[in-house]
């Protein structure tokens, strides 16, 4: 929000730096206020494209303190709730429904992490394979069982 990231460069320089061997991974938020389901399915699209090693998906939470907060407020959003994690939808400003919103972060998960070449490509790459068992089996538990991540 507010970054100007320019979707070509950012691919760039992610390219730039695996081919250096150096694991890359991002973050990605989706539900941004009136964001399509549309645009966030070219986020997922990019993520997936992306040479990336890992990638986390969350949902875009307006924080109390935030820009994103007073305009909700604004707005008249109900922002007397109780906040829970950027994993789950707490004040969904975006034009998808908050399950939907909830659904396509686990579709990211599944379609970013269950590809062969990515995991052949984090194997080789990644210094420590012990750790790599592990966040397997988490994002096994967020993309099929909707487990929150590190819950």
């Amino acid at each position: 929000m507010k970054k100007d990231l320019k979707r070509d460069m950012a691919s760039d320089i992610i390219d730039l730096t695996v081919r250096k061997g150096i694991l890359c991974g991002a973050f990605f938020m989706m539900g941004f206020p009136t964001e399509t389901e549309e645009e966030i399915m070219q986020t997922i699209r990019f993520a997936i494209k992306s040479s990336l090693h890992t990638a986390v998906f969350a949902i875009v939470t307006p924080y109390p303190g935030t820009e994103m907060f007073a305009k909700g407020k604004q707005r008249g959003y109900n922002m007397d709730v109780e906040f829970g994690t950027v994993y789950t939808p707490t004040i969904n400003m975006s034009a998808v429904p908050s399950e939907r919103l909830s659904d396509l972060r686990y579709y990211a998960y599944r379609r970013f992490y269950f590809s062969p070449r990515r995991a052949w490509n984090i194997f080789k790459t990644a210094p420590s394979k012990f750790p790599l068992f592990k966040n397997f089996i988490e994002v096994v538990m967020v993309s099929l069982f909707k487990k929150p991540l590190y819950g």
